[in-house]
């Protein structure tokens, strides 16, 4: 997920992750997972969009190299 920078910190994003959690539960889905830069590289956007989703609830589960380059977290929201 992306939000354009002029629409950002208007809280566009946290209604689009509450819309997908409430979805999900609908559905009887039980995680939601994503991946995201790892915070620890001091990426300024990635940073930031490490924390929002921290914000929203979701967890680092695991780390990974996605390339030679690039370090990732993958995270995770139980729905339970």
């Amino acid at each position: 997920m992306g939000i354009f920078p002029k629409y950002r910190n208007r809280g566009v994003g946290a209604q689009l992750v509450k819309e997908l959690i409430n979805n999900c539960r609908k559905t009887n889905i039980k995680e939601i997972t994503l991946e995201t830069l790892d915070p620890d590289l001091k990426d300024n956007a990635y940073f930031g969009t490490y924390k929002f989703y921290e914000k929203m609830g979701f967890e680092i589960v695991d780390r990974f190299k996605y390339d030679e380059i690039n370090q990732m977290v993958r995270m995770k929201l139980d729905l339970n």
